[in-house]
This record gives structure tokens, C-alpha cells and sequence, in this order.
């Protein structure tokens, strides 16, 4: 039967079952101005107009459920036989209140029984599951078939339900979809949800649309009087904020599309159905004809949305410039904010669209996939600012006149999220905004050329947006480093370690995390996470190098399942190397000779071995090179000075590291014969052993064997 039923819906859409879309390209000529995000609207043949006309009576559409208790029922399994003559099984059921419905005597021990209705099923269980003598009590679910809509352009809707068919003459890729046919078996949405469109209007005789239309209980229509004291007189449908009156009606067609996207009547074997089958639509028109507005135009709009009660709104427009009167009547707002990525190909991160680029916590920004999920060649992107991706080409929607046809753009993937996000809210109604946007964000379908363009990585899931409800907000946040921003001097073989206020996991774009030297470069990196620490190990650094390591937003999440928010960057310094050499100074009478064994330690490195000799004339000054060196080098030198001549000697050495103001350590050296083998002498060398070490206090002596004058 499903088989003949989309075969018959292929054959109608080859027949010409579909409406026709117009629009006029109109280019920005004022940056205060805003305008629709489709640059091209496709067209189908032929319109089809519906005469007939459906009741505004939310009752008409119901509100399918399932997995859900038959009549608050429980199976209760206990561990011991015959529970119904069992004072313990006895003892619980009173506990519960609960009524033995059934006993199995072919499953030892199970018992199906209700409980009563103004009792949760969870404390129940909790109840039952808390007793050692319970071996699982689990609710006796409901089940039905998978809800395909009777709407009959649904099969044109492959953003709801893709199965590989042919939509306006391209193939799609079986799974491509929201996955909303298994969304709604759980909800189809509520008339308690109101989502404001704030666009072109609506048609407000839509067949498709009407019964889902929002109307304003407080007005009494056109009797000329402000009853409800809001300011606006007889606003009964919502606001006309261009033209300053009571009738939101669509004149473009661009809101009526938007509108049919997220809650076309569903399942009412007329035209399509919408994410949403049941819902409020605020019609909120503050753009003309052409597609144009004005920044008081969509403040008084978002304004009207929040007074009113919105819990949601779509914002399918952009203007250039950034408004902060736009961007803190957002910010203000209760609801959650669904924006259009925007569809110019541009990377939103670098050049902002608004106001799908405000950093307003409670905006969801959208960019638009195609039949085979790859991201469409026209949809704005932004690892920072772009959240998530829906379906935006060749989306089958409604059009002014009881019609139907095609659009293409972000606009349609962003009212495909705040339908969404309207289920979610009929299902949770006690979320807030933040926490349903978390939970659409969590929930996407990763997908290979969503990474590194989009936060999430992803295009939506209502289905796993229903069933993993996100309620906690916390995201993960930075809390130190090591090194510290902006330190000077860090060892080359430092590990980089970022530490978190909680533990994390790696998110979508954890691999994009980079660490790049003063001229951009990549430097290969190796990423790790320990508990609350992201570890960073560079394959190689430089000395007296900056760099800069980038974490982008979506490369960490939280146990939570909450997306780092922005990109973090900050830059550090590697050590400097600095000359380093000792100045030996003879202020005896006769020449010396002098030999330096170094054996010099690196940060991190091995240690290297160097012999410095030579000989010096009285009075003379010579200094020996040792090299640069970072500073925390350790030197270990062992000193050789010796001459011919058998008097005391005093000498100088003057240990010097080039940097201003340091001063020079001197060290005097006591010179005597010593007796040798008879009928010789010679000049024994007087030897000592000294650590030196570069600081970025300056350079330090410590003398491990001191000097000592020698006796014969």
C-alpha cells in the first residue's frame, strides 16, 4: 500500500501538481535596509488552487504519540515466583498504589500492573527499582506505524522525507532528510507553541495555513479599539510594521513559503504538511513587496514578538551593517532566535551577516544542505558563526493564492529549525530557549562537508533532538594555560596544556585545532585530552618565536554534550638564544695559559661538550666564545690556568652574559709551584668546577669545588 501511494505521488507531481513562485532581484542600495535571503526562487509549470477550506479549530489535527503508557501501565518482574501471594510483592504495590492487572505465569516472577494517573511513570519505576527483590519494572509501551502525512505533495518534501525520489527533475540521497517522519511518532507539535515569521506577511487565507495561524484572543476584529492596551488596535492576525497597520497579509510570497515550511497543516490531505502539523504562526510583516525593511521596522517586530509571547522566531532576511539596537531587542528575548546563514558563499566569520551573526546567545544560526547533504554551493558558512544546517534547495512549500512551488535558499533551512524547535517545545514545554537550542545542536547528523565550515559539523535530526533533550547549559570554558598568555621565554619542548572548568571530550572540529608561528605557518601539532586538559605537543618550535594556538568553536564538548561557544586563541613566546662567553683578564707579570671544558645543557636538549684553550700575555684581556644560549641553560665548566713562572700569580676570570645591566662575577686564582720529580718542578694548574646558569634574572656562578690555593 505505501508502495502505490508514493508511486501515485510521483505520477500527480509529473502531472503538474505544483504551484509557481515568482521574485523580483532587487540589489541593497541602504546598509540600514534588510532584504530576503533567496537570490533565485524556482518555478514550477502549473499552480493548483485548493477552493476548499479547512476549520480553525485546533482540535483537527491531533497530536500523535507514541512509546509512550497505555493508561499508566507498568510490567513489574520480581525475582521470586508467584509475586501475587508474595507479602513483599504485596508491600510494594501499596507502596505504588498500583492495581494488578495480569499475572505470566510463563515468565517467572512478572506482573503487569497500573498505577494511578496523578502518579509519574519515573517515580513508580524508581519505587519498584530501588527493592532488591525487583528485577526490572519497565512501562508497557504503545506503539503505531511510522506517520507518513496524506498531504499529497509530500513526496516533493525531501527535506522531511527523503527516499532517493526525484524532486524537481534531481535525485536524492535515501536518508537525507530531518528525519521527521520518526519525529512524529513522539510529537507533530501543539497549539500552545507560537512561532512569529517576521518577513513578507502571510497569506492569511492559505488553506494550508490558515487553521495554524496565530490569532490574538485579547482583540475583537476591526472594532477600532486597542482592547488588549498593547499598543497596536486590532492586531486579531499579528502586524503589518511596514505599513503600519492590522493586515500581515503576504504580497511577495517569500513569508507564505517560510511559513508552509514550518507548520503547514499536516495531515489533512490537502497540499503539504510543515515540519510542525499543529502550531500558532504570528504573522509579522515588516518587509514590502520587494523583499526591503528597515532597522525600526524589525525592531518593533522582534519588540511585538517578545510582548506578545513568541517562543520562537524566524528571522529569514540580512542586511550588511551591525545594528545595536537589533542586536539588544535579540538579546532581551525569551524566545529562541532561528536566522538564515545568508547566501552569498561567504565565510560568515570573516564577513558578517546579520542578524545571523550576532553573538546573542539565544540566536541559532542556519546554513542549507541539498538532497545529498553536502552543503549548497550559495549557503553562508562560519565555524564561530553558523551553528547547524537544514535543507535549503528545491524545498516544496506553499505560495500565495492557495498555491504551491519551489524556493531555494537559507531562508527555507532556517524555518525547517525553528519548526524543529517548535516540536521540541510541544514536547518539553518547560525548556527555555538556550536549552532548545542545545538540544538542536547536539543532536545533528555530523556530515563530511558540514566539518570545519558550520560549529556542530552537522544537519539537523528531529528525531535525536526529541529523544536526547539537552536540559543542563553549561559549556565548557577555559579556565588557564599553560604557558600563560602572552609569556616570553617557554622551553621549545614545552607541552601546551589548556585547562577546562570540567572534564571535556573532543568535539566535531577538534582537528582543526592549530598552532601557527608569526607568519601563519602551521606548526604539526599532537592532540590529546586528560580529563579537563587539553594537551598540546608541537612536533618542533623555534627559538625567540611567537605563536599563536587556535581552538575553534566545536572542537571541545562537555560530558553534558555542550559545544564550546567561540573560538579561543591566545599567543605565548619561545625562549631567546643570547651570546654567552667568558672574559679572562691576566694581571699577572708573565703569560698564563687557560683551557675550558664546557659541557652545555639546553632547555630540553642533550648536552653538548666544547674545549676552550689559549694562552694570555700579561696584561692582556681575551674573551672566550661559549655560544648562544636560551635562557635555563645550564653550563658546567672546568677551569685549567697554569704559567712557568714560580711566583704567585693572581688572575681575574669575569664570567659575562651579554644582556644590559648585568654584572660580572670575578673569581681570583691563586697560582704556586709545586714540586715535581726530583731535580724538577713545574707549575701545578690550580682547577675548579663551576655550574653556570642562564636566567632571565641574569647569569648565576654556583662554585661546586671553590679555589684554593695549592701547597707544595
Amino acid at each position: 500500500m505505501i508502495k502505490r501511494f508514493i508511486l501515485l505521488l510521483i505520477l500527480l507531481s509529473i502531472l503538474g501538481i505544483c504551484g509557481t513562485v515568482s521574485a523580483t532581484n532587487i540589489d541593497i542600495d541602504d546598509s540600514q535596509k534588510y532584504h530576503l535571503f533567496e537570490n533565485t526562487i524556482q518555478t514550477s509549470d502549473n499552480d493548483i488552487t485548493l477552493e476548499t477550506s479547512i476549520s480553525n479549530n485546533s482540535n483537527d489535527n491531533k497530536n500523535f504519540s507514541s512509546t509512550k503508557s497505555t493508561n499508566n501501565e507498568l510490567f513489574v518482574r520480581f525475582r521470586f515466583e508467584n509475586p501475587s501471594s508474595s507479602p513483599i510483592a504485596l508491600n510494594l504495590h501499596a507502596q505504588v498504589n498500583a492495581t494488578v492487572l495480569n499475572d505470566y505465569t510463563e515468565i517467572s516472577g512478572l506482573q503487569l500492573v497500573k498505577i494511578p494517573e496523578n502518579m509519574y511513570l519515573i517515580d513508580a519505576i524508581n519505587i519498584y527499582s530501588q527493592s532488591s527483590h525487583v528485577l526490572y519494572a519497565e512501562p508497557n509501551n504503545a506503539y503505531q506505524i511510522s506517520l507518513i502525512p496524506n498531504d499529497p505533495g509530500f513526496n516533493n518534501q525531501w527535506g522531511l522525507y527523503n527516499n532517493g525520489q526525484i524532486v524537481y527533475g534531481l535525485w536524492g540521497t535515501a536518508g537525507s532528510d530531518i528525519n521527521a517522519i520518526n519525529a512524529w511518532d513522539i510529537t507533530t507539535g501543539s497549539s500552545n507553541v507560537i512561532i512569529a515569521v517576521l518577513d513578507t506577511g502571510i497569506d492569511l487565507n492559505h488553506v494550508d495555513l490558515r487553521g495554524n495561524l496565530w490569532i490574538n484572543r485579547g482583540e475583537i476584529l476591526n472594532d477600532g479599539i486597542d482592547n488588549d492596551g498593547n499598543g497596536y488596535i486590532d492586531d486579531y492576525y499579528g502586524w503589518d510594521f511596514y505599513n503600519n497597520d492590522n493586515d500581515p497579509s503576504d504580497d511577495n510570497g517569500h513569508g507564505t513559503g517560510v511559513a508552509g515550511v514550518i507548520a503547514a497543516f499536516g495531515n489533512n490531505s490537502r497540499g503539504i504538511t510543515g515540519v510542525m502539523w499543529n502550531a500558532q504562526i504570528m504573522a509579522l510583516k515588516f518587509l514590502d513587496k520587494n523583499g526591503y525593511g528597515t532597522d525600526e521596522d524589525a525592531l518593533r517586530a522582534i519588540l511585538y514578538a517578545n510582548k506578545m509571547g513568541a517562543h520562537i522566531i524566524n528571522n529569514s532576511w540580512n542586511g550588511g551593517n551591525y545594528s545595536k539596537v537589533l542586536k539588544d531587542a535579540i538579546s532581551k528575548s525569551n524566545a529562541l532566535i532561528v536566522c538564515a546563514a545568508g547566501n552569498n558563499g561567504m565565510n560568515n566569520d570573516i564577513f558578517p551577516d546579520y542578524p545571523a551573526s550576532y553573538t546573542s546567545s539565544n540566536i541559532i544560526s542556519v546554513a542549507a544542505t541539498d538532497m545529498e547533504d553536502y552543503i549548497t554551493y550559495f549557503s553562508n558558512y562560519g565555524i564561530s558563526s553558523v551553528d547547524v544546517a537544514a535543507p535549503g534547495i528545491n524545498i516544496y512549500t506553499t505560495r500565495p493564492g492557495n498555491r504551491y512551488g519551489y524556493f531555494t535558499g537559507t531562508s527555507m533551512s532556517a524555518a525547517f529549525v525553528s519548526g524543529l524547535a517548535g516540536l521540541i517545545k510541544s514536547l518539553r514545554p518547560d525548556l527555555t530557549n538556550i536549552q532548545i537550542k542545545n538540544t538542536i545542536m547536539n543532536n545533528v547528523d555530523v556530515k563530511s562537508s558540514l566539518i570545519g565550515k558550520i560549529l556542530t559539523g552537522g544537519r539537523i535530526n528531529a528525531y535525536k533532538s526529541l529523544i536526547n533533550v539537552i536540559t543542563i547549559l553549561r559549556h565548557p570554558r577555559i579556565l588557564s594555560t599553560d604557558p600563560a598568555k602572552e609569556e616570553v621565554g617557554v622551553p621549545l619542548n614545552k607541552v601546551i596544556k589548556i585547562y577546562f572548568n570540567e572534564n571535556i571530550t573532543k568535539g566535531i572540529n577538534f582537528k582543526y585545532i592549530t598552532l601557527n608561528n608569526a607568519k601563519g605557518k602551521s606548526i604539526k601539532i599532537q592532540r590529546s585530552i586528560n580529563g579537563n586538559i587539553l594537551i598540546i605537543i608541537a612536533s618542533k618550535l623555534d627559538y625567540g618565536t611567537k605563536y599563536t594556538l587556535n581552538i575553534p568553536a566545536g572542537s571541545i564538548r562537555n560530558v553534558h554534550g555542550n559545544y564550546l561557544r567561540s573560538k579561543y586563541s591566545y599567543s605565548f613566546c619561545t625562549v631567546s638564544k643570547y651570546s654567552t662567553f667568558l672574559k679572562v683578564q691576566n694581571r699577572g707579570s708573565s703569560s698564563i695559559h687557560f683551557i675550558y671544558y664546557a659541557a652545555i645543557t639546553q632547555p630540553g636538549m642533550k648536552t653538548i661538550y666544547k674545549r676552550l684553550s689559549g694562552t694570555l700575555n700579561p696584561g692582556r684581556t681575551t674573551s672566550i666564545n661559549i655560544g648562544k644560549h636560551p635562557l635555563g641553560t645550564k653550563i658546567l665548566l672546568s677551569e685549567y690556568i697554569y704559567n712557568k713562572n714560580r711566583y704567585m700569580r693572581t688572575i681575574n676570570i669575569k664570567n659575562i652574559f651579554m644582556r644590559k645591566k648585568m654584572k660580572l662575577l670575578t673569581q681570583k686564582i691563586y697560582m704556586k709551584w709545586v714540586k715535581a720529580s726530583p731535580g724538577k718542578i713545574y707549575k701545578r694548574p690550580v682547577y675548579t668546577y663551576k655550574l653556570i646558569q642562564i636566567t632571565s634574572y641574569g647569569l648565576k656562578i654556583r662554585i661546586i669545588s671553590p679555589p684554593h690555593r695549592l701547597r707544595n
